[in-house]
């Protein structure tokens, strides 16, 4: 089973170019974990709905699972990071993490979680995306539109062997 972990921050645009050029790659997450702030509560509609068109446009259906964090809640993030690594330990999983569109309570809850899981227990996290983008300037809009020439999908275990 392929399983996606996402956080919801201050860009709903992160958040779905990343997935999309994600799943362009040929990856097709069964689920979409999506841990949110509080503060951005109110975007989660927009956000299953644009994963679900892009998920639709790829010919497939990925059940979406939205987790609520307080705002700048490390702890809160681990915790509920943690658990829902934990759940994937026993099988065959394939566990992507982004984390272009998370404020920093939970990119590193999520980057914490994964290290101290990987190195206690039996998890691998196979892939940890970020999206970068050269500029923050007129960005907030799909992915097809921003150049591609300023943004580079990375993957951060790889680019740490580098």
């Amino acid at each position: 089973m392929e399983v996606y972990i996402t956080l919801l921050g201050r860009s709903t645009w992160a958040l779905l170019n990343t997935f999309y050029a994600v799943v362009n790659e040929g990856n097709k997450p069964d689920s979409v974990h999506i841990y949110v702030e509080k503060s951005y509560e109110d975007e989660l509609e927009a956000v299953e709905k644009g994963l679900k068109i892009i998920a639709n446009g790829f010919n497939f259906s990925p059940e979406i699972k939205p987790h609520m964090v307080n705002d700048a809640s490390f702890a809160e993030a681990v915790a509920g990071i943690r658990k829902t690594l934990q759940g994937l330990i026993k099988g065959d999983n394939k566990v992507m993490i982004d984390i272009t569109p998370g404020r920093k309570a939970l990119v590193a809850g999520a980057l914490l979680s994964a290290f101290d899981l990987s190195t206690r227990e039996d998890l691998k996290v196979d892939r940890i995306f970020y999206l970068a983008i050269e500029t923050t300037e007129d960005v907030e809009k799909p992915y097809f539109m921003i150049p591609m020439e300023i943004q580079e999908l990375t993957e951060m275990r790889e680019e740490m062997k580098k």
